[in-house]
């Protein structure tokens, strides 16, 4: 018996603009029991599915439609390019593992390396070498001893090295082999801390970039200067509500869950500036208390903090050359360079252990004198 869906399908009535995140949930969760009761009935979901989003479609979300997803659209580039076996190493990699498809195309890219060594290992022996199906343990131990010998040589870091193997250790998986492998324990690792540090006359650069070219200056030159003067995370910028900031006493509240909470002082320059930038907030009358906003008036999320660093990058050098963590980087190395507390600075850094803090120490002071802002970029903005 055919039980059509839209007699099974509750939709909120009389919601047109007003639909919930919660009420979409609550959908889903139906959906979701339908594809159970499937199991013994005739039942198509998709009738559902096209209910769903017909409705979505119809009613906003915070002043944004949702779109239907084409299902028959065409695959990405990258997978029309992959092989029979790649293509179902794809798909073992979606449904079995659930990477997205970033972490996909990124994994099978690690899996093409191994794919080449076997190729130069049969090159050498006179083999064919063409099916990357077919290899042994012994290949596979070839391929480590390989990395291990990169790995002694400098080349790459052990990082680099488990994560090319972690690749090998799925695809065995995923073949089903007469052999398992699993990395060594002794090869997982983490990468070498980097300390990328910004010139002046890069910083220089970045904020002229900001105040040319940024369509919401107000917003994106108080966050640079945030990150630059305090040397936070932006996790923690977007993290800032309407509260945690008291203009009149010049303090700023900061928190994250790896850090906790900490009130740090910051200077009355860009109290003003993001005085203003409040200011400015109030036309998009956002209905949140987050302190940032995008240009829909929602909360501004850690990505568009990165696209906006990153925009103002490729107009001021070409290429993505300074990024949060470099200002975090050289606030810390700036601020023990000129002989701050350290364990000021470990606070101000929101550091739960003095070792991350001690790690730059080593910087000069020389570098310091040499990199110092000649200019108050706030007086640009005037």
């Amino acid at each position: 018996m055919s039980i059509p869906a839209k007699n099974n399908i509750n939709f909120p009535e009389n919601s047109k603009g007003k639909v919930s995140l919660s009420e979409i949930q609550l959908l889903l969760n139906e959906f979701k029991g339908m594809k159970n009761f499937q199991k013994t009935m005739d039942f198509d979901p998709n009738d559902y599915v096209d209910q769903l989003f017909t409705f979505l479609n119809e009613n906003l979300i915070k002043g944004r439609s949702l779109m239907k997803k084409n299902r028959s659209e065409p695959l990405t580039p990258w997978i029309e390019s992959l092989d029979d076996i790649l293509h179902s190493f794809n798909n073992f990699l979606d449904f079995e593992k659930g990477y997205a498809p970033s972490t996909r195309k990124n994994t099978i890219r690690n899996l093409k390396r191994f794919k080449e060594f076997l190729a130069e290992a049969a090159d050498k022996d006179g083999s064919i070498g063409e099916d990357i199906s077919i290899f042994s343990l012994k290949d596979v131990l070839n391929y480590e001893n390989y990395l291990i010998k990169r790995l002694n040589d400098g080349d790459i870091q052990k990082c680099t090295v488990y994560k090319y193997l972690y690749v090998v250790e799925l695809f065995v998986e995923f073949l089903k082999l007469n052999f398992h492998y699993n990395v060594p324990p002794s090869l997982k690792g983490h990468g070498t801390r980097t300390n990328a540090y910004a010139t002046t006359q890069d910083i220089i650069k970045l904020i002229e970039a900001a105040e040319q070219y940024s369509s919401f200056k107000l917003r994106d030159i108080s966050i640079l200067l945030l990150i630059m003067e305090l040397g936070c995370r932006p996790i923690e910028i977007t993290g800032l509500s309407m509260n945690d900031i008291r203009l009149s006493e010049c303090l700023i509240t900061l928190y994250s869950v790896k850090s906790g909470q900490r009130t740090l002082k910051i200077s009355k320059d860009l109290t003003k500036l993001i005085q203003q930038y409040i200011d400015s907030r109030k036309k998009f009358k956002p209905q949140h208390e987050s302190l940032f906003i995008n240009i829909f008036g929602e909360p501004l999320s850690r990505n568009g903090i990165s696209s906006m660093i990153l925009g103002f990058n490729k107009k001021a050098f070409g290429v993505a050359k300074i990024n949060a963590k470099c200002l975090r980087h050289t606030y810390a190395t700036n601020a023990l360079d000129n002989l701050n507390d350290f364990d000021e600075v470990s606070k101000t850094m929101g550091h739960l252990h003095w070792v991350s803090t001690e790690y730059y120490v080593h910087k000069s002071v020389k570098r310091l004198l040499k990199n110092s802002l000649p200019f108050n970029p706030l007086d640009q903005l005037s």
